[in-house]
């Protein structure tokens, strides 16, 4: 177990306990506890990924002086949903929508219970949780922002992506993906899902940030906005 702070000075006091917890939570299937990945199964929600950290890191440089008051949010395939909760913190109402409701259930809302019991902080009235295939999802609202992290590694769900941003992206609003170049052995990459959109006609898209550590894949933050 490690801790998770968050780079903003208006929160400089708060922190979260990371759950490392194993596949067996998954109680709708029997998953390998060496797998990341199950296609339509499990889609990797209970590991802390890499872009995750990233856009934690990030979303300060746009979001440390601001109250969002209130500001719809969703996290796509949000998993751990540390940016959510980041983004919750600094006064968002956020939708955490993931694959698997085991996950959402045993971790995303376990962070929320840490910030209630430690620092007296009760967010779950600013949240809404939401589970299943991006090809299901439905919602009333529209969201000023939407979020996603290292959910660009299969090209079969690009259009499913295209479509929530199509339907629940304010036409002020926009989309924010944290994302690897490449993802080796599942077939997405950063540049198929830039050209998709393109192709789509209705949205910029463009790279706002890399992250080159030297050690593992470039990364990348994306911004999407209606055109």
């Amino acid at each position: 177990m490690s801790k998770i702070t968050f780079n903003d000075k208006t929160l400089s006091n708060i922190y979260l306990d990371t759950y490392e917890l194993k596949n067996s939570i998954i109680k709708s299937a029997k998953i390998p506890e060496n797998t990341d990945l199950v296609k339509g199964i499990y889609e990797g929600g209970i590991k802390i990924w890499e872009c995750s950290i990233d856009l934690l890191n990030f979303l300060p440089t746009i979001y440390e002086n601001i109250n969002l008051n209130n500001e719809n949010i969703l996290e796509l395939g949000c998993g751990h949903g540390l940016p959510g909760i980041y983004l919750l913190l600094k006064g968002g109402n956020v939708t955490f929508q993931d694959f698997n409701k085991e996950v959402l259930d045993n971790i995303t809302k376990g962070y929320l219970n840490q910030l209630k019991e430690k620092f007296n902080l009760d967010l779950f009235y600013n949240s809404n949780f939401e589970n299943g295939d991006w090809g299901n999802f439905k919602s009333n609202k529209q969201y000023n922002i939407i979020i996603s992290c290292d959910t660009l590694y299969n090209t079969d769900n690009y259009e499913k992506i295209y479509n929530i941003l199509k339907n629940y992206l304010s036409k002020n609003g926009k989309a924010i993906f944290a994302t690897k170049k490449f993802y080796f052995g599942v077939g997405g990459s950063s540049s198929e899902f830039i050209y998709f959109i393109r192709e789509k006609g209705e949205f910029e898209i463009n790279k706002i940030k890399e992250i080159d550590d030297g050690i593992s894949n470039l990364r990348l933050i994306l911004e999407i906005k209606w055109k």
